[in-house]
């Protein structure tokens, strides 16, 4: 193994992982409901005909896909969760992402993961109007469900068809 000669192994990010999956093959996480004929997974939020067609993609179209996906998942996290100050949320999620990390979502995303409630010490401001309170478990599940919502409507935009 690498690591147990003194070299370091080429690993992503926290970034590439969480919102940009390079590593991996493909966006999928085992929970494909297009199988039952949803348009857009309920799982990785690919449209149906990028599920079917993946494995000829090309590469360029495979990243195409990986960016608007990382793109759809920040915009949720930036719509249902604020930030009330950016240098605490900073300073508080260096560690688990980098100093170098510029990205804000992806910040947001781990304060939640971490906040246990407590947004104000984390640098965040408490969702106002979700169902089930501010539990972040329950604002995790509202992202998710928000990210579903948006790739839909972005399927329905580019196909001109309303998705199931």
């Amino acid at each position: 193994m690498p690591e147990e000669r003194g070299e370091k192994r080429d690993r992503p990010t926290r970034t590439e992982h969480f919102l940009k999956p390079r590593p991996r093959s493909t966006p999928c996480v085992g929970i494909c409901s297009t199988s039952h004929g949803d348009y857009v997974c309920r799982g990785c939020k690919r449209f149906f005909n990028e599920i079917r067609d993946w494995q000829n993609f090309a590469p360029d179209q495979r990243e195409m896909v990986f960016s608007r996906l990382a793109q759809l998942k920040r915009d949720s996290i930036l719509a249902l969760v604020g930030i009330a100050s950016e240098e605490r949320l900073r300073s508080k999620t260096d560690e688990f992402v980098g100093v170098d990390c510029d990205d804000l979502a992806l910040r947001i995303y781990e304060a939640l993961a971490r906040c246990e409630g407590d947004y104000a010490r984390w640098g965040l401001q408490p969702p106002e109007s979700l169902d089930g309170g501010q539990d972040p478990l329950n604002v995790l599940k509202h992202i998710e469900d928000f990210y579903y919502e948006t790739s839909r409507g972005a399927f329905e935009q580019f196909y001109k068809i309303r998705a199931n």
